[in-house]
């Protein structure tokens, strides 16, 4: 085999290598289907700050955990020098890309899998998330979970920490499985370190679900998380309830604008993003819904009072210099991480003592 490739011309063996690191798995189909519920499992070897709903209700795949998930770069890797370099090469030239198929199950549940990822980057230029809802069927369930999208006693609902945790494990540890030697080696980053992973580009894109099938005629299209089931009819458990996308694009991009006001309950949770986020983007059926330029946001974001932010801290004066001390930090974190950075007035540079720093 690495003979016959090393005869073909070298622009069409940089196809090949191109297209075998880069192929694009479909996203699997329904979770209700195969048992899959047995191929998943939490994930709770770091020390997250997501609150604990998060971890407990992301499910992995056990197979991708088990797994190498950049099998086909290592068997290239491994043929011989020539394709070794070769694939490299590759890699440098390529844009540095990831793909992942998010599904919210019984609505509690988020199910992520990976469906491309070429090489162990650090660095992504853009990382795609599809994000599909499925529903059982099961209209009493429906109704009896409907309170993991509603808000708590001033806690934000706990699907929410679902997403957040995903992101989370990714900018800190990437992929999965940092405990892989293989990722860990490729990296140059010890095992179990934060690998420090950035996004210049993050695609939130919320799919609109499948039309339901014609025998089941009795269906409720939600707009909105308080529309509750309430006729005879809808709480018969063969009716289906179905959340629009762009409902659920809205109802995320009100939580993230929550976590990017950085305020006295979002603080703690809000700063990952800015650190390592170049801009968001959310979509519905690939449509442009919101852009989120976070160097413009972080630029703008300003407090001198601190009952509006970093509310953990204590005692409460500390909050203001905490807040100003972040803030340098991630416009610094920003410029090291080749992400695009807006730099505050005089004013403020000197207020967070970055009026001598290299700003190009």
């Amino acid at each position: 085999m690495a003979a016959s490739l090393l005869g073909l011309p070298r622009e069409i063996r940089d196809e090949i290598l191109t297209l075998a690191i880069s192929h694009q798995r479909p996203m699997p189909g329904s979770p209700y289907l195969n048992g899959e519920s047995r191929n998943r499992r939490k994930l709770e070897d770091i020390n997250y700050k997501s609150w604990c709903f998060g971890p407990s209700n992301v499910k992995y795949d056990k197979r991708e955990i088990k797994n190498n998930l950049f099998g086909t770069l290592h068997s290239l890797l491994l043929v011989n020098h020539q394709i070794a370099a070769e694939t490299r090469a590759v890699l440098t030239r390529s844009r540095k890309e990831y793909t992942l198929d998010l599904r919210v199950v019984n609505e509690k549940e988020v199910w992520p899998t990976w469906t491309m990822i070429p090489a162990p980057y650090r660095h992504l230029d853009k990382v795609t998330a599809t994000v599909r809802l499925f529903d059982s069927g099961n209209s009493q369930q429906t109704r009896a979970i409907d309170r993991y999208f509603h808000t708590g006693d001033r806690t934000p609902p706990k699907i929410t920490w679902c997403f957040y945790t995903v992101l989370e494990r990714f900018l800190r540890c990437g992929p999965l499985a940092p405990s892989l030697p293989f990722i860990s080696r490729f990296l140059a980053r010890p095992i179990g370190f934060d690998q420090g992973f950035t996004i210049k580009t993050l695609v939130l894109d919320f799919l609109s679900p499948p039309p339901p099938p014609p025998k089941n005629p009795k269906e409720t299209v939600k707009d909105g998380a308080s529309d509750l089931a309430t006729s005879n009819e809808q709480e018969s458990v063969d009716s289906m309830v179905l959340y629009k996308a762009d409902w659920l694009a809205n109802f995320v991009q009100m939580y993230m604008n929550a976590l990017l006001m950085m305020s006295y309950h979002t603080a703690a949770y809000g700063g990952i993003l800015y650190e390592r986020i170049g801009n968001i983007e959310l979509r519905v059926d690939g449509e442009l819904l919101k852009a989120v330029p976070l160097d413009k946001t972080l630029a703008e974001l300003w407090y001198n009072d601190p009952l509006e932010t970093f509310g953990e801290v204590w005692p409460s004066e500390y909050r203001i210099p905490v807040f100003r001390a972040w803030k340098k930090k991630a416009l610094l974190m920003r410029k090291a991480a080749n992400l695009p950075v807006i730099w505050p007035n005089e004013d403020e540079l000197a207020e967070l003592d970055l009026r001598d720093c290299d700003k190009n």
